[in-house]
């Protein structure tokens, strides 16, 4: 969604800056902690304007204390918790790529983030301000908030502890929350944040039930998975007030690409970061699932294990529910051990095309695909290397899916 961001912003530079008049918010989080203040954040990053409001006079800044605790770098140096580390760190003089498990001080944390904030376009924060009463107008919410004025908004988001909004809205929270990562099952396909012990977030966790357009963040324990709920809800409700649609007609690519592209983590991935070039591209191909049989989970971390095999067994069953021109491929080839050979002929016969891809591979190996081993067609081919072929010729992550993560192609 940074393409889709873009646009959004020269869409509403267009709308408005030829009238003359002050933008109104289309999207309004209540709310008084880090999961308020990420969802804020990253819907106004999304290009939608953002109305955030508590009925505290700090507005949440004043954080608790926390540790760095770098136990899993899929968790800690990923989406907003990273910002705010290494600005914490710079404000500090501390370099935390050297360091581990430092305590970072409360006042300091609050000062950070409210330094980041404060930079951010399209964000508005308005403290001790209650909301008195809100009606459902058409597809968006009318408000009337303490200090007698009254909005009109297409998107709630209800970062409370106590549901308060929620409540007033006649909603009910998800009947099914966060959960235990299935590398293999479906709903894992839907996943817009990796949290703490091993769980993920899928979408529909975030969608209230019985009303439209009112998304939450899941009450979950640390700073950073409330950073990381927080920047999902922010991206699902700036998605729905940019396409002008309801909750239950989430694009889950979309938003998950809007993720990515600033850096959060889908899949808890210990050993492929965002300092690793085809970042994105392992995390496409995690959330397709194609590959996830053999992903490993130690201590609550899943790994890619970047320099295992694949078999053609492990791949054609799942291949074939995303493309079923592959299983004639499959029909004629069995091998313990893919090669990089057998790869590129999988990958020409699935999408249609000719030599030219062979030549391609070879010469952008090292240069375009960051490959650190040297080409060598009859060599078996790595986890590492097969994703990110894949995700670059097959798309798989492009192939839509619904809420529970089931194929729509």
């Amino acid at each position: 969604m940074r393409i889709l961001c873009n646009c959004m912003v020269l869409l509403l530079l267009l709308g408005h800056s030829a009238l003359g008049q002050k933008q109104k918010p289309e999207v309004l989080v209540w709310g008084n902690g880090p999961g308020a203040i990420a969802t804020g954040l990253q819907s106004a990053r999304s290009g939608v304007k953002t109305l955030l409001i508590s009925d505290a006079s700090n507005w949440g800044l004043s954080l608790p204390s926390h540790n760095t605790n770098y136990t899993n770098p899929a968790l800690t140096r990923t989406g907003i918790w990273a910002e705010l580390v290494k600005k914490y760190g710079e404000k500090q003089g501390i370099d935390f790529a050297t360091k581990d498990n430092i305590r970072l001080a409360a006042d300091t944390l609050s000062t950070v983030l409210k330094a980041i904030c404060d930079t951010v376009k399209n964000l508005e924060i308005l403290p001790n301000t209650a909301i008195r009463e809100l009606k459902k107008s058409g597809n968006g919410w009318q408000v009337r908030l303490s200090n007698g004025e009254k909005l009109s908004v297409r998107v709630l988001v209800d970062a409370s502890a106590n549901r308060s909004l929620l409540n007033l809205s006649g909603g009910t929270a998800p009947a099914s929350g966060i959960v235990k990562a299935g590398w293999n099952e479906a709903i894992t396909r839907t996943s817009v944040a990796a949290l703490d012990s091993g769980q993920v977030l899928p979408v529909r966790s975030l969608i209230a039930e019985k009303v439209d357009n009112v998304i939450l963040v899941p009450d979950v324990v640390s700073i950073r998975s409330l950073l990381h709920a927080g920047q999902a809800a922010g991206a699902s409700a700036a998605y729905c007030a940019f396409f002008k649609t309801d909750t239950k007609n989430l694009n889950v690519r979309m938003i998950q690409g809007e993720l990515l592209n600033y850096k959060s983590s889908l899949i808890p991935l210990y050993d492929v970061l965002p300092s690793d070039t085809n970042f994105i591209k392992i995390q496409h191909l995690a959330a397709s699932g194609l590959l996830n049989r053999g992903i490993a989970e130690k201590n609550n971390s899943a790994f890619w294990m970047s320099e295992n095999n694949v078999s053609t067994e492990e791949l054609k069953s799942l291949m074939k529910a995303f493309y079923s021109r592959s299983q004639i491929w499959f029909a004629d080839h069995s091998s313990a051990k893919l090669s990089i050979e057998e790869t590129i002929n999988l990958l020409m016969y699935t999408a249609t095309r000719g030599e030219e891809l062979r030549k391609v591979i070879e010469k952008d190996w090292k240069t375009e695909f960051g490959f650190k081993n040297d080409y060598d067609a009859k060599r078996p081919i790595s986890r590492y290397e097969l994703a990110v072929l894949m995700d670059t010729y097959l798309k798989p992550f492009s192939v839509r899916i619904d809420l529970e993560g089931n194929l729509l192609n």
